[in-house]
């Protein structure tokens, strides 16, 4: 019995209970004797009763779970015990599992959501692969985007001779090897020199 309540004619019960009853009756009557208890009527809890079933011994109810206290504690209890059953968070899942288990639950559940590198959306798990293997627009804007990269002739690219630190756009690398080709002879005949060629 959760927070206690005595009712006009001397019976008690707990007070959620007592008040569902009186929610969903027309004419709510004590469960055990049947006297009306009224619509109107506000439920205080038993304080003294309250005290005597706070310290009944009690255990945990969850299968597995060890746990022996007194009754007061065992809200407290509930709160932490591993093997209470909670629902799974992920949207779309709800699979109820044992506290001390949801950590590995959720690491492989199918709702569970992770973040397309491609888009940056976060997608189901059961989800993720389809969409990163064909569905993410994105995916086709990177590889596009690749490919463009390698061939744009405004990307910044060293020139290819050796010795020659010259970074410039790929569009004027024909003007520099020109304007540099003195330069360039001088570095390919000392590199030649070096190895002896």
């Amino acid at each position: 019995m959760v927070k206690p309540v005595t009712l006009a004619c001397g019976h008690s019960g707990c007070r959620h209970c007592l008040a569902t009853l009186i929610g969903i009756e027309t004419f709510p009557k004590c469960p055990l004797c049947k006297a009306p208890i009224g619509t109107d009527v506000t439920l205080h809890v038993n304080v003294a009763l309250d005290d005597i079933i706070g310290d009944f011994n009690v255990k945990c109810n969850k299968s597995g779970c060890l746990w022996k206290g007194k009754f007061h504690e065992h809200e407290q209890h509930l709160k932490r015990c591993g093997k209470f059953q909670t629902a799974c968070a992920n949207d779309g899942c709800g699979e109820m599992v044992a506290r001390e288990r949801m950590a590995a639950h959720t690491a492989q559940c199918a709702k569970h959501k992770l973040p397309c590198q491609q888009c940056g959306r976060k997608i189901t798990r059961e989800s993720f692969e389809e969409h990163t293997a064909s569905l993410c627009s994105n995916k086709r804007v990177l590889l596009h985007l690749t490919l463009h990269l390698s061939e744009c002739s405004e990307r910044a690219v060293r020139c290819a001779v050796t010795g020659c630190t010259a970074i410039i756009k790929q569009k004027n690398m024909p003007q520099h090897s020109t304007n540099a080709a003195a330069t360039h002879s001088v570095l390919q005949e000392g590199r030649s020199s070096v190895c002896g060629a």
